[in-house]
């Protein structure tokens, strides 16, 4: 509880405040979307909190299957150019997916708990696609399973 409180006030000290208006009703993406990039059914999005600061809105939505979850951010910006710099703060590596339109990257190297995640910058705003509990097909990951989950999420249909 003390960690949480912590986290709360130190995005309210750092400017980031909860929207008044409720969580953005509606999710990027459709159940469809994201099912069909990863192969497995997963339930409507549901919109989770929504914080703005200076000139940016971000917004989180989750996409529940069996096993795991797809979390779709997006971080929205008044100023266009500085979506291109939302990567800038990632952890690890950042490896480029060759060839991709958006210039798309995969986020490697978090520590031990390395999610699959997938950014990218389209018409100002910043979206990770990122993949939250047991995607892998045995007792333990493997990095076969976490490149296939990575190669999944780059495929999911891109935010128009």
């Amino acid at each position: 509880m003390k960690q949480a409180s912590f986290w709360l006030a130190a995005l309210l000290a750092a400017g980031f405040t909860a929207s008044n208006a409720q969580a953005s009703t509606a999710c990027p993406f459709s159940a469809a979307d994201i099912s069909k990039a990863l192969g497995v059914p997963v339930q409507e999005g549901k919109p989770g909190l929504e914080f703005s600061a200076a000139g940016m809105v971000m917004r989180d939505c989750r996409y529940a299957s069996k096993n795991f979850s797809v979390m779709v951010k997006t971080s929205h910006y008044s100023n266009p150019a500085a979506a291109k710099d939302a990567t800038k703060m990632l952890a690890g590596k950042l490896r480029a997916i060759p060839n991709d339109p958006d210039g798309a990257v995969i986020q490697e190297g978090q520590g031990d708990l390395t999610d699959p995640a997938v950014f990218y910058v389209r018409n100002g705003v910043a979206v990770e696609l990122r993949v939250l509990g047991i995607y892998y097909k045995d007792l333990k990951s493997k990095d076969a399973d976490l490149r296939d989950m990575q190669t999944k999420l780059a495929a999911v249909k891109r935010l128009q």
